[in-house]
């Protein structure tokens, strides 16, 4: 990967494991930025626009045992 030379116009500080419950569905979005699981620094537009560019995984609806 390269740096394509444009500014950064959203960017999120998380652990893997923050990322993982989140996209398995575990933990929702909200829930995990005000447990400060996950920081977002952008402009209020696209912090509320963020949570809508994710999909979850496919397993997230799986029944786990």
């Amino acid at each position: 990967m390269s740096n394509p030379g444009r500014d950064v116009d959203l960017r999120l500080s998380t652990t893997p494991k923050a990322l993982a419950d989140m996209w398995l569905g575990d933990v929702p979005f909200a829930s995990a930025v005000s447990a400060g699981a996950i920081r977002r620094e952008s402009p209020r537009t696209l912090q509320r626009a963020f949570p809508g560019w994710l999909q979850l995984s496919v397993f997230a609806t799986a029944r786990r045992t």
